[in-house]
């Protein structure tokens, strides 16, 4: 006589179907991480890059700076949070745009300034949409859309390889009142019509913030300080007042701090 086949009871049925579930969703837990986790680093080596360019660019600009001291200032607000946006910063570069090289005077042998070269970090005219906040220091730091703006300004009445007189530095005034312009977008275009504006470059996008200190330590002669923010956007969803509310202090923004000691 044939025994009758062994079947799962109703109770064993649920333990097994609870089991499977417990199982599933353990796996979308872990593979939720791991997207997470990937997301996190790309975006962060993402922001890494960025930083590297832009002190790479600052760099090889302040090694042939014919003058630095006390040439920043405040780029004021656009958000209704209030904060200055960033540092605009400028120098005088002896470089002719035309070739790229470095000119002498030759009658004292020494570097030539051609251009003034400005720095400068402001939120586009597409992302007004952000609120804003802003930071002890009076820094904007919670619209993470700003760009880093690079311009080659050849202030009228123009100055060029062979004339008598180099190129004046910007005042605070002229920076304030005609470069600190925002871009829509990516787009760059708006620009031209700036006085004496021969180049303007766009270094970074997507950056938190942009400062400037310059000889922060009076003990330490001729340091110019930058100080980068970024944040990291493939966490942008954990935040409930994205562009309301400070990021300076979150655990997805990086922060890049380094100095530059200029020879001349």
């Amino acid at each position: 006589m044939k025994r009758p086949k062994a079947a799962f009871s109703l109770a064993e049925l649920l333990i097994s179907l609870g089991l499977l579930g417990l199982l599933m969703a353990l796996i979308f837990l872990t593979m939720r991480q791991g997207v997470s986790l990937t997301k996190n680093v790309s975006g962060a080596e993402a922001v890494a890059l960025q930083f590297k360019r832009i002190q790479r660019s600052l760099d090889q600009d302040l090694a042939e700076s014919l003058r630095y001291e006390d040439d920043a200032v405040a780029v004021p607000p656009s958000l209704p949070g209030g904060g200055n946006e960033s540092s605009a910063f400028w120098i005088l570069s002896p470089r002719d745009p035309s070739d790229g090289e470095v000119v002498q005077d030759e009658t004292y042998g020494s570097a030539f300034a051609m251009r003034n070269v400005l720095y400068y970090a402001v939120v586009p005219r597409d992302h007004s949409s952000c609120r804003g906040s802003k930071n002890a220091l009076g820094f904007e730091d919670a619209c993470r859309h700003k760009c880093l703006i690079r311009k080659l300004i050849d202030s009228p009445p123009g100055t060029s390889v062979g004339s008598e007189e180099e190129e004046e530095l910007l005042t605070p005034e002229a920076v304030l009142g005609s470069y600190l312009t925002r871009p829509w977008g990516r787009s760059l275009s708006a620009m031209t019509s700036e006085p004496g504006l021969e180049k303007a470059q766009l270094l970074a996008t997507q950056l938190l913030s942009f400062e400037v200190l310059i000889q922060p330590d009076p003990t330490v002669t001729g340091e110019v300080q930058f100080l980068l923010r970024g944040f990291i956007e493939g966490e942008a969803n954990r935040f409930q007042r994205l562009g309301s509310e400070s990021l300076s202090n979150s655990r997805y923004t990086l922060q890049y701090r380094f100095s530059i000691f200029p020879q001349n």
